[in-house]
């Protein structure tokens, strides 16, 4: 009787010790998909503020080119995003992002559209402006933001 109550021990000491090793190989692969969201969360927030940033330099080449150009991009007459009144920023890496911005609108009125891209995130500003010609024969055009929208 106590070699048989011998293996019967052994035998529940065995069988628990799967268990438990079980139980933390499921909570150690939980662990592990839980960090590798977390990363994927933090990488997703990096890249949509670079995004972000992306957009609103976009927008300030735009105004620039507005200042010694006002006519730039906006001679083709339409309120209609096309590649004829789109730019790009030219610089595109998996890193670095790049955008692209649209300049549509009439007479001393403009909407600037920039879109800033970073691997998967994606933010979009869409800013009015007027364009006011230089005053007592400056040669400076003024560029007034009337309006500043993200729409992401």
């Amino acid at each position: 009787m106590t070699t048989g109550s011998r293996r019967a021990q052994s035998g529940s000491a065995a069988l628990l010790t799967l268990i438990v090793l079980a139980l933390l190989g499921v909570i150690g692969i939980a662990c592990f998909r839980l960090s590798l969201a977390e990363y994927d969360i933090a990488a997703s927030h990096q890249n949509g503020i670079a995004a972000q940033y992306l957009a609103e330099a976009g927008v300030q080449h735009a105004i620039a080119r507005l200042r010694t150009d006002p006519l730039f991009l906006a001679a083709t007459g339409t309120a209609k995003v096309t590649p004829a009144n789109t730019f790009k920023s030219g610089r595109s890496t998996s890193t670095a992002g790049d955008y692209q911005v649209a300049v549509t609108g009439t007479a001393n009125h403009r909407t600037i559209i920039a879109v800033g891209r970073v691997a998967t995130a994606k933010r979009q500003l869409v800013v009015t402006v007027a364009v006011v010609a230089p005053a007592n024969g400056g040669s400076r055009t003024e560029i007034v933001v009337n309006t500043w929208k993200n729409h992401n």
